[in-house]
């Protein structure tokens, strides 16, 4: 199956951090064993006290099935080099089903972001299926060029409605990779948390409702403060 997605995001950010808008095109084509999603955005990041960013970013993503038991999946985003984006990244992953209503990942990535710190990261996780309810769990590990280790732990819940194709979808995260959310300089080190609830409601036989809302915490040694985000999306399927 082949589909389109147009979608806007915002995230507004409290004391006086500003906020940032993206709006982002996506096309999604099938060929055989592979799946390949294109992707392009345009987005903006007010610093606030007259700093603003804009930039543009292109990620190509592939999901090939190798075996029933192994499948892969590749991805590499380019963009400007602005801290609106992350500026270079390449990531793969191998899953592999080896236990009943089990995915075992791990994968590993690269990624370059514009204050000139670029970060190595290794993962490994698992989802769990049930009849309509699935599970996940991820731990990554990260060490950046500029020293430091840091980590991030996601758990995820999805839930699809019974008949048809919609879903509901809850990620909670924490962790110290303050960079993998927000690409300020200060804020290289510290804490997070992270929640966000996804829906996905199909309205017709082609178009689809795809919206979520989130908040991201940060803490460092430098500031505190969050972010709350609202996306929304229309999908095309032909």
């Amino acid at each position: 199956m082949e589909k389109a997605t147009v979608s806007i995001e915002h995230v507004d950010y409290s004391d006086g951090h500003g906020q940032r808008n993206v709006a982002n095109v996506e096309v999604v084509g099938s060929f055989d064993a592979t799946t390949v999603v294109l992707s392009a955005a345009t987005g903006k990041r007010d610093y606030g006290e007259n700093v603003a960013f804009s930039g543009s970013r292109f990620q190509a993503v592939a999901y090939h099935d190798w075996h029933p038991k192994l499948s892969t999946r590749t991805a590499a985003t380019f963009s400007t080099d602005d801290p609106v984006f992350v500026n270079r990244e390449v990531v793969h992953d191998f899953n592999l089903k080896v236990i009943p209503n089990t995915v075992l990942t791990a994968g590993g990535k690269y990624s370059k972001y514009h204050w000139d710190v670029s970060v190595v990261g290794l993962s490994v996780g698992a989802t769990y299926y049930f009849n309509r309810l699935s599970t996940s769990y991820r731990y990554t590990g990260y060490r950046r060029s500029s020293g430091g280790n840091s980590h991030g732990n996601v758990a995820s819940l999805r839930l699809k409605d019974h008949g048809g194709g919609g879903s509901t979808q809850l990620w909670l995260g924490k962790g110290t990779s303050v960079h993998e959310y927000e690409w300020m300089d200060e804020l290289q080190d510290g804490k997070l948390r992270n929640a966000s609830l996804r829906r996905v409601q199909p309205l017709t036989q082609k178009w689809t409702l795809d919206a979520s809302i989130g908040k991201v915490w940060y803490e460092t040694p430098a500031t505190k403060f969050d972010g709350a985000a609202a996306k929304v999306g229309v999908t095309l399927a032909w």
